[in-house]
């Protein structure tokens, strides 16, 4: 089903025109830079969605030397706040702006309109890069989305990227990356599978678990200070228990109460005092953590943790209000708080539509009046806001 929607192809022509160029005298000397390894399939279907895994800023450059194709990519509203890159990004790519504010329904709605207009998308479906190297959750309402826009499925499989450049890390590693494109579905092969089908064909096609991929193929990834700002991620100590007490320099993380463990150049952390050795194991055992701390103090007004030289914006139609650029979050067993200069914000956990971290360590916090992007002036993890304020909804991560 393919309408002329002038509105869906606005911009297309012109990124077109720049994906062709880039990959024309970019594609060669960015793969070797990037050490990037890859089969090239033609992806020859009119229009497609593509979703694949997420790990590396540069995954959409990888997907289109991997299918060949245009692709107008949906992208994080936090990437276009300043207006240079906004325009920038607009201009080049014409991409899709997920704005949260809005809400999903309308992204969903948009991706909908571009396919049945005859515009390609490509969408990485965990809604951010991996914090911990393992493919994330993967709504099921994807395989709804894919039979809603009635063209074709690429669903493709990068590796390498999270221990490459991992979202936490202060500097990038020396190492491989590889792509793949593990299948294409033909809408008609599509149309005589289940949404289960559809669903799960997505989930095992793009699922990648880092560690256990080196475990089976080592590559060395090499950095300076490898272990640098892993408490971004690593919130929990795994001797103690405690929540926030980790610090990281050169290639160690250390806690107040003794605990020490180090990196290597395959990524794995090695110490005495903790049962694993990879970073999708350690986010397990704190998020179990996390979880029984939760469940001790859900509905309270009992102190779980929070974060002090805080950089605090509000947001409204995609632009930046300053709250307080010293500020402090807290939260707490029913509420978050906010506190900046003479103000005190507490927003009912119930009320918090929506909880993410983007970049690094932004932590967006989006209710169903307000939106919230809270930075902060030295090093601390947002996941652990995200992780315990879902469980504190009852939801699970």
């Amino acid at each position: 089903m393919q309408n002329n929607n002038s509105d869906a192809k606005k911009g297309v022509a012109r990124a077109k025109f720049f994906y062709s160029l880039a990959a024309t005298f970019l594609g060669i000397p960015l793969t070797l830079v990037r050490d990037f390894h890859y089969k090239p399939r033609l992806v020859k279907e009119e229009t497609f969605i593509m979703m694949s895994n997420h790990a590396d800023n540069y995954d959409p450059i990888y997907s289109v030397l991997l299918t060949g194709r245009h692709m107008r990519f949906v992208m994080s509203d936090h990437l276009t706040r300043k207006r240079f890159f906004r325009l920038l990004f607009r201009f080049l790519a014409s991409p899709i702006v997920y704005k949260r504010e809005k809400g999903s329904d309308v992204l969903y709605d948009e991706i909908v309109k571009n396919c049945q207009a005859g515009v390609s998308i490509g969408i990485y479906v965990e809604g951010g890069k991996s914090d911990n190297g393992e493919t994330g959750f993967i709504s099921r309402r994807n395989a709804q989305l894919v039979r809603d826009c009635g063209c074709a499925l690429v669903t493709c499989r990068l590796k390498g990227g999270y221990l490459k450049a991992p979202r936490w890390a202060d500097n990038k590693r020396k190492g491989p990356v590889f792509g793949e494109i593990v299948n294409i579905y033909t809408k008609a092969e599509l149309d005589g599978m289940s949404l289960e089908d559809i669903y799960n064909s997505i989930v095992s096609d793009i699922y990648v678990n880092a560690y256990e991929e080196q475990r089976k193929n080592p590559h060395r990834y090499v950095a300076d200070n490898p272990a640098q700002s892993a408490e971004i991620i690593l919130y929990v100590c795994p001797a103690c228990e405690q929540i926030g007490t980790l610090s990281t320099s050169g290639d160690k993380i250390r806690c107040d109460c003794g605990f020490s463990a180090e990196t290597d150049d395959y990524g794995f952390w090695h110490s005495d005092a903790m049962p694993f050795d990879d970073i999708v194991r350690w986010d397990k055992h704190q998020k179990a953590v996390m979880k029984k701390l939760t469940e001790t103090v859900r509905g309270t007004d009992s102190f779980l943790f929070g974060d002090d030289e805080q950089v605090i914006y509000a947001l409204k139609n995609g632009n930046r209000q300053l709250l307080g650029d010293n500020g402090k979050i807290r939260l707490y067993g029913d509420s978050f708080e906010m506190l900046y200069k003479n103000e005190r914000l507490s927003i009912p956990v119930g009320k918090i539509r929506r909880v993410s971290a983007a970049s690094k360590m932004n932590l967006l916090i989006v209710t169903d009046k307000e939106y919230y992007e809270i930075h902060s002036r030295r090093v601390r993890s947002a996941v652990k806001y995200r992780v315990a304020i879902r469980y504190l909804q009852g939801k699970e991560n």
